[in-house]
């Protein structure tokens, strides 16, 4: 969870058997017009895909962030473009 929030090493992906990683929103916000974050996750995806981890987006707004992600290989995605907030009543 919250992975590309700080810059950090990708060792943690050798210490632990993850089976996906989910992106943080504020790499996936605007994706598409941000090169590079677009780097981070082309290069994220390559260690991921190395150890069978599955790379999915937290925080999809719209549908040219979804279009930038799965042409970056994204498994999955959450976010509130599939589906508004519920207001509390």
């Amino acid at each position: 969870d919250k992975v590309g929030q700080y810059v950090v090493s990708a060792k943690y992906l050798d210490s632990y058997p993850f089976t996906g990683i989910k992106l943080h929103r504020s790499i996936v916000s605007n994706v598409q017009k941000k090169t590079e974050n677009q780097l981070v996750i082309s290069s994220l995806k390559v260690l991921c895909d190395s150890k069978n981890i599955a790379v999915f987006a937290h925080g999809i707004e719209s549908k040219q962030e979804l279009t930038a992600l799965i042409n970056l290989g994204i498994a999955a995605g959450q976010g509130h473009f599939f589906i508004s907030p519920v207001q509390d009543t």
